[in-house]
């Protein structure tokens, strides 16, 4: 039986993740982005580095070109992902690729922060030690978004099979770090470390008198929970409902 690959960009369109520059991209800066995005190989992970750093170096001038093909290929990945179990799937592993780089790219361009590279470095200090971690793969979410505006979540996953991997403390096999837009990096492995995440960081006021916009910032909350938790016990081969 097909067991759907769970992936996390295609909860929610990026184009609610991320506030878009009202510039149309012209036609020649989307030949460049597409251009770089084409020498994306998945089996070869210096690609996604160097295509990454391409369009940084292209600076804010190609932000809008950068924001049109990422939405693009995120609209490709959902049609990819709908359908019946018999869909051709070939082609997804690429587009979640493309677009987790033209997304640590508007990041970079738009925050000013380099939240892959901030966690590197953070499981550095905290392992006493090298460590080449799994590529942090950000938890793309619009309503998340709208719960903790001011914070980027990402997921570090240790694969466990065919042969579990020896995983030094305090890292577990399933990680989700919270990056701050001044580049503070914090880590949760599990709800009880949520639930204290949710206590100082969750703030549900009424303004205005609008208890309209309070209940939905509640239901947005409340989703928030359960779509960081699942990743406490998802293997990347899980679907959630």
């Amino acid at each position: 039986m097909y067991i759907r690959v769970f992936v996390l960009a295609a909860m929610l369109a990026l184009l609610t993740s991320w506030t878009f520059a009202d510039a149309q991209p012209a036609a020649d800066a989307l030949k460049q982005v597409n251009d770089i995005v084409a020498t994306i190989d998945v089996a070869n992970p210096t690609t996604c580095d160097s295509a990454e750093e391409a369009l940084v170096k292209g600076g804010e001038a190609l932000l809008p070109a950068i924001q049109a093909v990422l939405v693009e290929k995120q609209a490709a990945l959902q049609a990819a992902e709908s359908g019946e179990q018999t869909r051709q799937l070939g082609n997804v592993p690429l587009l979640q690729t493309q677009i987790d780089v033209l997304d640590r790219a508007v990041t970079r361009l738009i925050w000013k922060i380099n939240p892959p590279q901030l966690i590197q470095e953070w499981a550095k200090v905290q392992v006493n030690t090298e460590i080449v971690l799994p590529r942090p793969m950000r938890l793309v979410d619009a309503r998340v978004a709208r719960t903790f505006p001011n914070v980027l979540f990402y997921v570090v996953r240790f694969r466990q099979f065919p042969v579990a991997r020896m995983i030094p403390a305090p890292l577990s096999a399933n990680n989700v770090f919270v990056v701050g837009q001044d580049g503070k990096v914090q880590q949760l492995i599990d709800t009880k470390g949520l639930e204290t995440y949710y206590k100082a960081n969750l703030h549900l006021t009424i303004e205005h008198g609008d208890m309209g916009a309070l209940g939905r910032h509640i239901k947005d909350s409340l989703y928030s929970w359960l779509r960081i938790a699942q990743e406490f016990v998802q293997d990347g081969m899980l679907s959630f409902t």
